[in-house]
């Protein structure tokens, strides 16, 4: 009996793990930005999530196949920072509910030279949208 329960005991300890990693944010994730003064639309971040942060869902991206991003879901929070193409002191930083694999709404803000020159909220659509 005792070998019984020892036995059930590392079986669920394994398959929660394999279904904790089952789980993805690798994919091509559309996202709408609302109320922004300069960022308003349909925008497409394509992510791969490898580790490669340190977080077991982290890695690199792009926002709309020409800026490069990183990426970590952190809890039930996913936050990417995107270098803006061909600026040095200019990002985005978005930041959205995520859990089990999927995006929620969040929330985006440009950052120039350390200030925030523009802000909006985002809605995640199903992953493969884009």
């Amino acid at each position: 009996m005792k070998i019984f329960l020892t036995l059930a005991a590392a079986l669920s300890t394994v398959v929660s793990a394999s279904s904790a990693m089952a789980t993805s944010y690798s994919g091509n994730w559309p996202f709408t930005v609302t109320d922004s003064r300069g960022f308003n639309g349909n925008h497409c971040l394509a992510l791969t999530d490898d580790g490669s942060f340190g977080w077991p869902h982290s890695g690199f991206g792009m926002l709309d196949g020409a800026n490069f991003a990183s990426f970590q879901v952190i809890g039930n929070s996913i936050e990417v920072a995107v270098q803006d193409e061909g600026q040095e002191v200019e990002g985005t930083v978005i930041t959205a509910r995520a859990q089990h694999g999927s995006l929620g709404d969040g929330v985006f803000a440009i950052i120039l030279a350390g200030e925030s020159v523009d802000s909006g909220k985002v809605a995640f659509g199903t992953k493969g949208g884009c």
